[in-house]
């Protein structure tokens, strides 16, 4: 049985709808997923409501953005059974909309600069401003300049690149509250990504009251992927934090397909257990 807790939806910069990857997930025969869009729970209603009497359990979850002191890309918390009615999710939708328009311009001014014109009513009429989009709209654009989206990045937008801008986000510690208000557990996501500034990251995560590391993770791009999971199960075993893993799936084409990674049932019911829910 596997559980797959880390996707995303067309609510935030997913290709499937939230009943597409339903569907999707029900063909790949996982036990259950958690849906966590990228500081949105936009999704989570239609989903709770399609997945009924299926044979499937669908967590409500979130991806929070944070800040990341400029050290890194992107910090990010996932959230996991989370009660998404709570009105913080709503506020910080709002607020990250917000910082995401204000990043947008500035990234789209940066790629003035670089001669790729894009026009920012394009996003205001999806009213999505992440980068994904903006990637979108240059594949659509610039079609002989770039293979696909993770070529944009490469080129564009990713860490370090000429048009990349470094994101506002809340706080690691407002984002744990604001998990732990609406019932839920925090979750540090793919922190492999973080490379060597994963233990301050993670030590802060532990400082403020996270619950659990998501271990497992594919890292292409890294030569010390298994030494690296094997670092954080044994920061889990000795700060007795939960095991989570998900695919982070967002499209089908990706070099990972969704249910490569999750975790089993006796980790699965660990986490409710810490949520009081068996």
């Amino acid at each position: 049985m596997i559980y797959d807790l880390h996707s995303h939806t067309t609510a935030s910069d997913g290709k499937l709808s939230p009943k597409e990857l339903i569907d999707y997930t029900i063909g790949k025969k996982l036990s259950g997923i958690a849906i966590t869009d990228h500081d949105t729970i936009e999704g989570i209603s239609e989903a709770l409501e399609y997945a009924k009497n299926k044979p499937l359990e669908l967590i409500p979850g979130i991806e929070i953005s944070c800040d990341c002191e400029e050290k890194v890309k992107e910090i990010h918390i996932v959230g996991l059974f989370i009660d998404y009615t709570n009105s913080k999710f709503k506020k910080l939708k709002l607020e990250n909309e917000r910082k995401g328009k204000k990043k947008a311009k500035e990234i789209i001014k940066k790629l003035k600069v670089l001669n790729y014109e894009i026009d920012f009513s394009k996003l205001e009429k999806i009213n999505n401003f992440g980068k994904s989009f903006i990637a979108e709209l240059l594949l659509e654009k610039y079609p002989n300049d770039f293979k696909d989206r993770k070529d944009v990045f490469n080129k564009l937008l990713g860490w370090g690149k000429p048009a990349m801008v470094h994101g506002e986000g809340v706080s690691m510690q407002d984002a744990i509250k604001i998990i732990h208000d609406a019932g839920g557990i925090a979750i540090f996501a793919h922190p492999g990504q973080l490379r060597e500034y994963d233990d301050y990251f993670i030590n802060k995560f532990i400082k403020f009251g996270g619950d659990g590391i998501e271990v497992g993770i594919k890292y292409p791009y890294l030569n010390n992927g298994k030494e690296l999971n094997k670092k954080y199960k044994k920061i889990i075993t000795e700060n007795n934090l939960l095991v989570s893993s998900g695919t982070d799936f967002h499209y089908k084409k990706e070099d990972k397909d969704f249910g490569d990674y999750g975790i089993n049932q006796k980790e699965f019911l660990k986490m409710k257990r810490k949520n009081d829910l068996i």
